[in-house]
């Protein structure tokens, strides 16, 4: 099907004379309220800028430079210049003073349309404008009727308007390949580059487009994407309104006002970037995780039913089921349209399975934009479409894998870079547009992409690295917000690093700590199943987003600017900081000035550190830190925090404003004098929550029980997975003392519990994270085996209480000192609160090596598998008599020399993981 070409400006008057008092655009404003606009009304007024234009002297191909916000005005003052035959130059209006600068002079426009709120901006740069003649301000609550005249270089665009008599307008003849915009490419490399768009080329594409049958005069399309862009010029604006379609603009952009608007407008067709698609995910999948066990099993499938009648009978279910989820975005939304980057085909999948119809497709500002597109009728997830009619796709330099960059031919290939002839001639040869981009074309003509050729890392081996393909795999884990991956130099060689936004918000909900060592578990994790090289090597964690374009593609030459001595392993000074007014006022408040001070002398800072600075992540507080940091400030000013205090706060305001709230009386505690904090945490009495999960005396039955799941687990163990017990004499029946293991399984407790003496699993008790003590496969077991399950990262408050009072009781821990399982069998650092245990409650430690657990049921394996074990018990080490930093150990340990700086805490957590890895390095 062909279609002949057009000129904007023609094809805007006949669409608009057809279709006459049919609304085109409508503004949402309060409630169920909209301003509506025909398309009568806004040929009138694209009439009127037109002469006004052509009476200022802007001549054809002339620029002039639209500096808004969408608004149906952008949309007048848009066509207004295609009449006057002039060259429209939309620019972002949230871009910085000096790019805009930059790029009003590069174009030379003589007119600029601006809102508002840019005239600060322009009372400064006007003067160094070498063409730019004239500004019109727009505010779009103004009424058309404003004074024209705002001051001598300013004019209203309210009263610019109604100075021409309509129909009494002749406009210019324009040819089909003189320029219609200028518009420059954000991008993600540091150079802006003008593309020259002629209206061949936006005709070429909206009659493509117009062939794929997706829309028609009855849809209504909702404008979220800035105009100023190419994909969003073409798909929110051209392609419906040339189509006599309605476009709806909505009050806001806020998740609830947007869907809102779309159910009461009657939306039909959401065209967006990948973000936004990725929030409609979230919000669903949250929606989900929110119900009960049973509904969600039912609910996958139902869902996984439905998709499959789906695919084969093309009946969608899922959308008539699913009602309640649909409900939320109108009764009548057909398509969701992704572009502008890559949509993440897991996020794609699941919005399927649950009865959307989701299209991508593929193009450039340089493509005008759109070259590929999914047909509707048979969708392709995974890839970015076939190639649109009139568009021709090869690959070029395809390697073994069929992977070379994409090279595009067809009509609404660019003119050229605006007064860039070198930069043009880089990407057009024989008439085809070298892309930058790298894919490769599957057997039925479907386009995947794969990454950015300037963006390809190519390691030291010469292996080349896709990052995106990188990050969406390592942006599974649910404590990942945002990744983005860096090839960084280092010992002659090339490896790859990751600049990380940490998911806070699920950390907070989770009521988790450990930033850092979560992230790097779960890394560890999804490591385990890539070949090494594409594996991380390091990472910087920053709570600031990554700097992204206006469609959400990570600007990687900034990050890497940005990060670049984090990455490389440098220290990096402490910024200066200029406080607010309102953050001085915090800051010189009494209570704000002593919380700062204690920071600065506790923490050995150079400087004073900002309020938004995040305790771990900017400061560096752990969780045995934070314990010190609360007793510290219980001791400044004489008040009892609660227990959830730790949990609570993440940044140094937070800090303060829950110390303010305390001291005035919104918690209620006993203030107390305190002198040895770790030994007064370890008397607390645990919480009543706590306390409950803890049985001091097994009654009749829990002890045959007991002794019923040590034989069975010593049997199970002895037959899948050759269990050998060595050491076992040096077990003291009698408590208190600490089993401390080396922690490389899930199986490791349980090994634990099959070598124990009957009496002495009677008085053991383990405490452990809740993530891995709740795993399905032992929660069983909580109860009857004592395991007390609390975070020690976001709890160690409660953890060491719970500990001391067991301890006092005469009872025995098992305790895994690393804290986490072995990513790789070896054994990791030892956290010093054994240490604190021993010290404070002068009670003995017993080295536990576990050897072949990692075998049978490592980290990252889904299933245990047989493999023999080994469980070895070495000596108990005593204490004869503590004074401050010299401790006396039966075996024969020293103390520490008097030139160290270890603490005494650190220094006995040592000692133990000497002996537990001397165990494991044992062979007799």
């Amino acid at each position: 099907m062909e279609t002949a070409l057009f000129t904007l400006g023609k094809k805007f008057t006949e669409t608009c004379q057809k279709n006459g008092d049919r609304t085109a655009l409508q503004v949402h404003t309060i409630g169920d309220n909209y301003h509506r606009y025909t398309y009568r009304e806004i040929l009138e007024g694209a009439e009127r800028i037109a002469g006004w234009l052509m009476n200022q002297q802007v001549k054809k191909q002339d620029r002039v430079a639209i500096i808004l916000e969408n608004s149906p005005q952008w949309v007048m003052i848009y066509f207004g210049i295609m009449l006057a035959g002039a060259v429209a130059v939309p620019l972002d209006p949230q871009m910085g003073r000096e790019t805009l600068f930059t790029l009003l002079e590069d174009s030379q426009a003589k007119v600029a349309f601006i809102s508002e709120k840019l005239k600060s901006v322009f009372d400064i740069i006007y003067n160094g404008l070498s063409s730019l003649k004239t500004m019109v301000l727009l505010s779009l609550e103004e009424s058309h009727l404003h004074s024209s005249l705002v001051e001598d270089k300013y004019l209203s665009f309210g009263g610019i308007i109604n100075q021409i008599p309509v129909r009494e307008i002749s406009f210019p003849a324009i040819e089909l390949d003189e320029a219609a915009s200028i518009l420059y490419t954000s991008g993600t490399t540091a150079v802006a580059k003008g593309v020259e768009l002629t209206h061949r080329n936006f005709s070429a594409n909206f009659s493509s487009i117009k062939n794929l049958n997706l829309c028609s005069c009855e849809d209504n399309l909702i404008s979220i994407l800035p105009f100023f862009h190419a994909y969003a010029f073409m798909a929110t604006l051209v392609f419906p309104l040339f189509l006599g379609a309605k476009i709806t603009f909505p009050s806001s952009l806020k998740s609830e006002e947007l869907l809102s608007c779309m159910r009461n407008s009657g939306v039909t067709i959401l065209i967006g970037v990948p973000e936004l698609f990725y929030n409609i995910h979230r919000a669903i999948t949250d929606k989900i995780n929110n119900l009960s066990a049973f509904k969600k099993i039912l609910l996958r499938q139902v869902v996984a039913g439905a998709s499959s009648l789906r695919g084969i009978f093309k009946i969608n279910l899922s959308k008539i089921m699913l009602k309640d989820i649909h409900s939320r975005f109108g009764d009548k939304l057909r398509y969701l349209i992704s572009g502008g980057a890559r949509l993440e085909p897991k996020v794609a999948y699941d919005l399927e399975s649950l009865g959307f119809t989701i299209l991508e497709g593929y193009g450039l500002t340089e493509t005008s934009p759109i070259a590929t597109f999914n047909p509707a009728s048979k969708p392709k997830i995974g890839s970015v479409g076939k190639p649109i009619e009139g568009v021709e796709i090869k690959i070029i330099n395809a390697d073994s894998y069929e992977v070379g960059e994409v090279a595009i031919r067809g009509q609404n290939v660019m003119k050229g870079y605006y007064k860039l002839p070198e930069e043009t001639r880089k990407v057009m040869r024989g008439g085809w547009f070298y892309s930058g981009d790298l894919g490769y074309l599957d057997k039925e003509g479907y386009l995947h992409l794969t990454g950015r050729s300037k963006e390809v890392i190519v390691l030291s081996s010469g292996k080349n690295i896709y990052p995106e393909e990188i990050e969406e795999y390592y942006g599974q884990s649910r404590f990942i917000k945002e990744i983005c991956m860096e090839g960084i130099s280092q010992d002659n060689s090339v490896v790859l690093k990751a600049v990380i936004v940490p998911s806070l918000e699920y950390f907070q909900e989770m009521n988790l700590g450990d930033i850092r060592g979560k992230i790097k578990w779960d890394l560890e994790n999804y490591s385990k199943n890539l070949p090494s090289y594409k594996r991380i090597f390091g990472f910087v964690i920053t709570k600031d987003p990554l700097p992204r374009t206006r469609l959400g593609k990570v600007k990687r030459y900034e990050v890497r600017e940005r990060y670049k001595n984090e990455l490389l392993g440098e220290r990096t000074e402490h910024r200066e900081y200029a406080p607010t007014a309102e953050e001085s006022r915090i800051i010189q408040s009494e209570i704000g000035g002593k919380v700062i001070n204690y920071l600065v002398k506790s923490l050995n800072l150079k400087t004073m550190p900002h309020l938004s600075d995040h305790l771990e992540l900017d400061l560096g507080i752990d969780s045995l830190a934070r314990v010190d940091l609360i007793v510290g400030l219980e001791e400044i000013f004489k008040i009892s925090l609660p227990d959830t205090f730790l949990t609570e706060i993440s940044s140094v305001q937070d800090l303060i404003g829950r110390v303010e709230e305390v001291v005035y009386q919104k918690y209620t505690g006993t203030p107390e004098e305190r002198t040895l904090p770790w030994k007064e945490i370890l008397n607390r009495r645990p919480r009543k929550e706590v306390l409950e999960k803890i049985g001091l005396e097994p009654g009749l039955i829990n002890k045959f029980l007991t002794w019923l799941v040590i034989k069975a687990l010593f049997m199970v163990f002895k037959l899948f997975f050759a269990l050998k017990i060595k050491g076992r004499k040096f077990i003291p029946v009698k408590g208190p003392y600490i089993f401390c293991c080396n922690h490389a399984s899930y199986l490791d407790a349980f090994i634990v519990l099959a070598s124990m003496p009957f009496k002495v699993e009677l008085k053991l008790y383990f405490i452990g994270a809740r993530e891995i003590f709740h795993h399905a496969s032992v929660r069983w077991a909580i109860k009857l085996a004592r395991l007390i399950p609390i975070d020690p990262t976001s709890e160690l408050l409660s953890a060491m209480e719970v500990s001391g009072y067991l301890l006092r009781q005469g009872k025995i821990l098992c305790i895994f000192p690393e804290g986490q399982r072995s990513i790789d069998g070896k054994i990791g650092e030892f956290k010093k609160g054994v240490g604190i245990l021993a010290e404070e409650l002068k009670v003995p430690l017993v080295p536990v090596a576990i050897k072949g657990s990692y075998k049978a049921w490592g980290r990252a394996v889904k299933f245990p598998r047989p493999h023999p074990v080994e469980i070895s018990f070495g000596k108990a080490l005593d204490y004869k008599e503590f004074t401050p930093l010299e401790t006396r150990f039966l075996t024969g340990f020293t103390k520490p020399s008097k030139d160290t700086t270890i603490d005494n805490y650190s220094f006995i957590t040592e000692i133990i993981k000497k002996e537990v890895v001397g165990l494991l390095s044992r062979n007799d």
